[in-house]
């Protein structure tokens, strides 16, 4: 069945009950263009019979069950790509949605330029489960670069401070062959796809998928809770050092390493002078916003004590013979008032 198609889309499952739906209108888009794998290696619910069940019939999709594999999703997506036998490949989390475009956009660019390795586009905001009003995460173009050791360099720059940039690849279309195993970096993966998507691009480049849509869903407990700006402590050096600088050349990681932690190290103090004009910057604003406040408390005093005298004057008037004397007269006032309005607007 495989042979038929030229790219696979896994779809690893995990507790999927809530996401069937989704699941099942990714697979149908994709009929015709590509080999679906949807798999639940825990069978923790019956999401994959619910779905084998729905989409009975099609000649374009397998369902694989429990089985004996290490815990955990990293795990569950090597096993998918070892599993697969076409040219190009992709993960598509049970979570998110792509369209037919994506996929096929993605196969013709790969097909066209040898050189590059992943091709993927912007990722929009899911319709459901949206945690907040999220921006498109764009292409970064220097992923595109001839330079292997700017795009690492790139890739780990992204990491230091957005690291949605490295993060997107990991949904995008690539070439099977070659492509290295998501890394092992503890029970949570923690910077798995990063690091997998740092790695890919000492390999080649990525390109720009130009109309395919993909959307993702910002669930607190997707894999995006690593897509946070990483200091450069230990762990964090030690795993670029292990996955991605090894995977370049012998005769480039020298180079590569000096270029990449000089990076990283003006990118740190970039974001730090940012942080520090903003905290200036606040500590200004919260300096004149207490000034105005001061003022405006002062102000605020002198009026109600000026309002205090007014209502006192004007309750001693309104008691007074003069007040009682005049108030025909105030009435012939506001009648003489709305009479003109009414001519006016007649007129």
């Amino acid at each position: 069945m495989a042979a038929e198609h030229r790219v696979t889309v896994a779809v690893p499952l995990h507790r999927a009950g809530a996401w069937i739906e989704s699941v099942e209108r990714s697979v149908r888009a994709l009929g015709g263009s590509a080999h679906v794998i949807v798999s639940d290696a825990t069978g923790e619910d019956d999401a994959l019979e619910v779905l084998r069940g729905r989409l009975a019939g099609s000649a374009d999709c397998d369902f694989v069950g429990p089985r004996a594999i290490a815990a955990g999703w990293v795990a569950h997506c090597n096993d998918l790509l070892r599993r697969a036998a076409t040219p190009y490949f992709m993960w598509l989390p049970q979570d998110d949605a792509v369209d037919r475009a994506w996929v096929d956009e993605g196969a013709a660019l790969l097909d066209g330029d040898p050189g590059a390795v992943l091709a993927y586009g912007e990722i929009h905001a899911h319709d459901g489960g949206v945690l907040d009003a999220v921006e498109p995460i764009p292409v970064e173009p220097r992923f595109a670069a001839r330079d292997p050791i700017e795009r690492v360099a790139a890739a780990v720059a992204a990491m230091a401070t957005d690291g949605r940039l490295i993060g997107a690849p990991f949904r995008g279309v690539f070439r099977r062959e070659g492509a290295p195993l998501l890394p092992d970096t503890g029970p949570d993966g923690r910077w798995a796809d990063q690091l997998w998507a740092a790695s890919l691009l000492a390999h080649g480049r990525f390109e720009a998928i130009p109309s395919g849509r993909y959307w993702k869903t910002w669930r607190e407990d997707a894999t995006h809770r690593a897509w946070v700006p990483l200091d450069s402590d230990g762990d964090f050096v030690e795993a670029v050092d292990r996955h991605v600088l090894r995977a370049l050349p012998a005769a480039m990681r020298d180079t590569a390493a000096r270029v990449l932690w000089q990076a990283d190290h003006a990118a740190q103090v970039d974001r730090a002078d940012a942080l520090r004009h903003a905290l200036v910057a606040a500590d200004e604003a919260a300096r004149v916003a207490t000034q105005r406040t001061a003022c405006v408390d002062g102000e605020l005093h002198g009026a109600r004590d000026e309002i205090a005298a007014l209502v006192r004057v004007i309750a001693s008037y309104e008691a007074s013979r003069s007040w009682r004397m005049t108030a025909p007269l105030r009435r012939g006032v506001a009648m003489v008032r709305r009479a003109r309005r009414r001519f006016l607007q007649r007129g």
